[in-house]
């Protein structure tokens, strides 16, 4: 008895000294985003940003805690200007010490793109790809085709559609402010000289970022019988496109893209029910309600502080957060927390596939490669307009055209 009475002591100060010790470290892992605040796209980044941190939070809460990681974000403004992305990333790079980047798109790869490989740091951006990042060896990745690929995406759908014959007659409007933009351009152009039967690019006008009056142009253009002006700027581009549409009173159709499309021009413009014949074609997830994407917003508004609308901005912050938490977690669970670079997570985002199930209905299953910033083939996407001031998916699976490299 006094045999056993010891051990119960003893065993009773083990679990007391086991209760007594401190919980297992968290290593915390900072994940830098470039943001804007100030900028040609300030008005669509609360919800892309929201999207990103309600993952982070997610992740923290149902993966981070397993694997004893804690994801912390820290958005910098880089206004959408390559100079100021240029001029901050030393310092990012230098406070941070990040392994991987939450990007924006076309200015953040223009400012960094010879950085990136030097620094051993990839980025990833949810925005559509360009054609001056398709080269061998990226360290930017995008989780769609180029915004050239889904201009094309709107005309084959629109000559389906309408069982067209001849080519579609398009005007595009754009800026010479950021690289991305004219990329764009040169990408519709070079779809515009491969298929001269299904596109006949009539006139590019060039404008300001923040374009104020456009009557003149979009009326010079449509007098040249035209099917549709193609708009993949920004907000304020849309709006000043379909206010000179309506100025000049043509129902020449508008076609946009995701970032700059029916929700962020319908709230830019006073609301969607003003957008007649607009149309956005994208390889990305649609803003309608009864899908799996749409339930996991639910769950990230419920649960997660995700207080943005659902809309395309906020998608494009979550399925960025969704493939860079994947990302993460498949690099954690391969060489541990703290363990590994940039360089070794990039290796990751090459080898590996990140699976449908893991980004929830907005995409599926996504590969990169080494030979192009952004997937190259097997993309779908959907085109859709204006109905009863509501956004309403036309097609929901139109494919992704092929754009030789320009």
């Amino acid at each position: 008895m006094k045999r056993l009475l010891v051990a119960a002591g003893l065993s009773a100060a083990l679990m007391g000294g086991m209760t007594a010790l401190p919980a297992l470290a968290e290593t915390e892992i900072v994940m830098p985003g470039w943001a804007d605040y100030s900028g040609p796209y300030a008005d669509i980044m609360p919800g892309w940003e929201g999207g990103r941190v309600a993952v982070i939070e997610w992740w923290n809460a149902n993966k981070g805690k397993e694997l004893g990681v804690k994801l912390t974000y820290k958005g910098v403004d880089g206004r959408y200007d390559p100079a100021q992305v240029a001029s901050l990333w030393p310092g990012v790079l230098s406070e941070f010490k990040p392994v991987l980047l939450f990007g924006m798109g076309g200015a953040d790869y223009a400012a960094m793109k010879t950085r990136l490989p030097e620094d051993k740091v990839p980025m990833i951006s949810p925005t559509g790809g360009y054609g001056f990042t398709w080269a061998d060896n990226p360290w930017s990745f995008n989780l769609r085709p180029t915004l050239a690929h889904e201009a094309a995406m709107y005309v084959e759908w629109r000559r389906k559609s309408e069982a067209m014959t001849r080519p579609l007659k398009v005007v595009v409007v754009a800026s010479e402010a950021a690289p991305a933009w004219v990329d764009t351009v040169n990408g519709i152009k070079a779809f515009a000289a491969g298929n001269p039967d299904k596109l006949d690019l009539v006139d590019v006008i060039w404008t300001a970022p923040q374009p104020t009056d456009l009557t003149t142009d979009i009326f010079a253009a449509v007098s040249k019988q035209i099917d549709a002006v193609i708009v993949m700027t920004n907000s304020a581009g849309s709006v000043a496109v379909k206010t000179a549409l309506d100025n000049v009173g043509s129902d020449v159709p508008l076609m946009l893209g995701a970032h700059n499309g029916l929700t962020a021009a319908g709230a830019a413009i006073g609301g969607m029910e003003t957008l007649t014949n607009t149309f956005e074609c994208a390889a990305m997830a649609p803003p309608v309600s009864g899908t799996e994407a749409a339930a996991f917003y639910d769950e990230l508004h419920v649960s997660y502080g995700l207080e943005p609308a659902w809309d395309n901005a906020t998608i494009l912050g979550i399925s960025q957060g969704l493939f860079i938490v994947a990302i993460m977690e498949e690099t954690i669970r391969r060489y541990g927390a703290g363990e590994f670079d940039g360089e070794k997570v990039r290796e990751v985002i090459l080898d590996y596939t990140v699976p449908a199930a893991a980004m929830h209905g907005f995409t599926g299953d996504m590969k990169m490669n080494n030979e192009s910033s952004f997937p190259l083939s097997g993309l779908i996407g959907y085109c859709a307009t204006v109905n009863a001031g509501a956004f309403m998916v036309l097609e929901g699976a139109v494919p992704v055209p092929e754009i030789p490299k320009w």
